[in-house]
């Protein structure tokens, strides 16, 4: 099986025998490794030629599919798409923000039976999306350090309500999105105090991970400069 460039976003289920691949030049591919299939769903799945970076099953409805292509700017930087992996046809198209928030940093799936889903833009704004009606619920906007921070990456806890999210700086910023009394969505965001000496000239968060054994208490940090932490 080989797709048409390189493999830059994957979606697996839980035995890994069947998922989605995302390539370089804006490709979906079904895959099935029992059967050895490999079916291109869409061709430039955003109209432009980009790598599909974000790949991901929503875990409520593992029959949909979030993803969103990586564009510094213009057509399509602030798009993400959900498909359907029984039909392999695109059910909702959420929109650029319309206050110019910049490309989607992160796209992450509802987990642990948590209602929503979560875009986040680099400059700071988060829209979480409730994936029973696919639509926008409600609009968050980080306050970060400084004007020039972007976020780069995020994960939800296996709880399914606290979050934490990286920015180009070094900086981790610890939340949660959870449901007040009403019903509504309430988000609430604070910075971790890592002192900056831990890595050096601030560097770029590339990737969070909470522990599965200790999902309050520690979690994995790796920035661009190739330093991996745990806190």
């Amino acid at each position: 099986m080989r797709a048409d460039g390189p493999v830059v976003s994957l979606a697996m289920d839980e035995l890994n025998n069947e998922g989605i691949v995302g390539t370089s030049h804006g490709t979906l591919y079904y895959i099935n490794f029992n059967d050895k299939l490999m079916i291109k769903m869409v061709n430039k799945a955003y109209s432009v030629q980009k790598p599909i970076t974000q790949v991901k099953f929503e875990e409520s409805n593992p029959q949909l599919i979030i993803s969103n292509v990586c564009c510094s700017e213009g057509n399509g930087s602030g798009i993400v798409k959900v498909w359907t992996s029984q039909t392999l046809d695109q059910v909702m198209r959420f929109a650029s923000a319309p206050d110019n928030s910049g490309a989607v940093c992160f796209v992450l799936s509802g987990t642990n039976g948590g209602k929503f889903s979560v875009i986040g833009h680099q400059s700071g704004l988060i829209r979480l999306v409730n994936i029973e009606n696919l639509k926008i619920d409600s609009s968050y906007r980080l306050t970060m350090q400084s004007p020039d921070e972007l976020m780069s990456c995020a994960v939800f806890n296996p709880n399914g309500v606290n979050i934490a999210i990286g920015t180009n700086q070094g900086n981790i910023y610890l939340g949660s999105i959870k449901e007040d009394s009403q019903g509504r969505p309430k988000v609430m965001f604070g910075r971790l105090d890592i002192n900056g000496s831990a890595v050096g000239t601030p560097q770029t968060v590339t990737s969070l991970q909470f522990s599965q054994f200790d999902p309050i208490g520690s979690f994995l940090v790796s920035y661009d400069n190739g330093v991996v932490k745990t806190w």
